[in-house]
């Protein structure tokens, strides 16, 4: 028989003091928890980034409309009071238009009141012209000038002349100052024309009368009758130069220039 001989068993300690020093530590303390895999990191932070990166666009569309309409605010503001500045530009250009036609219609009509009477005695009416915004030009004020000289030897054509320099002169429908006073230049110098008819008309008749008391009385000496005429025509020469010294004495011919033209100024 095959007798074996038992194996000897020796004791070997394999324990390591150290390690299971630390081991026996480390599992009184807690367990760390496990961490997450990458894949569920990266899902994470690609998502709270994508909320952000969404919150950040909205954020920044909002200040971007905020910011556009603020900017569009002053623009829409500067527009509008640009735009009113013009409107009241335009309306007082308008009424000054307005005020420039009505002044081209009444001085037009005015001068041609003092033309159209005054006929050959007046000129032509003398227009002065402002240009309106419009770039039109506009009658402003004018002139016509009348004779006022007198008809030598003829005190009734003077006192005809000045009559109707004085209806020129008070033809418009609102005279002017100027237009007074041509009106009162011709009749001073028809009143003195009228002086000088009166006395022409005096003279006139005291020559008929001698002449017929000379044909009703033929027997009287030519000597006398001769000397009756010269009589009453120095007594006559005497009265005219008289009456034309009161008429100057008056005052009613000073500062008036018959022998020249005045103007109907407006």
């Amino acid at each position: 028989m095959l007798i074996a001989s038992a194996p000897v068993v020796i004791p070997v300690t394999t324990a390591n003091l150290p390690t299971e020093a630390v081991a026996s530590e480390a599992a009184q303390k807690p367990p760390i928890p496990e961490a997450k895999s990458t894949t569920e990191n990266t899902n994470l932070k690609n998502g709270t980034d994508s909320e952000e990166q969404a919150k950040a666009s909205v954020d920044g569309g909002k200040k971007t409309q905020q910011r556009g309409k603020s900017d569009k605010e002053p623009h829409d503001s500067e527009k509008e009071s640009q735009t009113a500045k013009e409107q009241q530009q335009q309306a007082i250009e308008r009424q000054e238009i307005e005020q420039l036609k009505k002044a081209d219609r009444e001085v037009r009509a005015h001068e041609a009141a003092h033309a159209n009477v005054g006929g050959q005695l007046a000129g032509a009416p003398q227009l002065s012209y402002k240009t309106g915004p419009d770039g039109k030009r506009y009658a402003v004020s004018g002139e016509v000038s009348i004779s006022t000289s007198k008809v030598a030897n003829n005190p009734q054509a003077t006192l005809d002349k000045m009559d109707q320099v004085k209806r020129a002169a008070l033809a418009p429908a609102n005279p002017s100052a100027q237009d007074f006073k041509v009106a009162a230049i011709a009749g001073q110098i028809a009143n003195q024309a009228l002086s000088e008819l009166n006395l022409e008309q005096r003279e006139e008749q005291t020559l008929r009368e001698a002449a017929t008391k000379e044909s009703g009385d033929e027997t009287e000496d030519k000597t006398k009758t001769s000397s009756s005429e010269s009589s009453s025509a120095s007594s006559a020469k005497r009265t005219s130069l008289a009456l034309n010294q009161k008429i100057v004495d008056s005052g009613a011919l000073t500062n008036i220039n018959i022998d020249t033209q005045v103007s109907f100024n407006v």
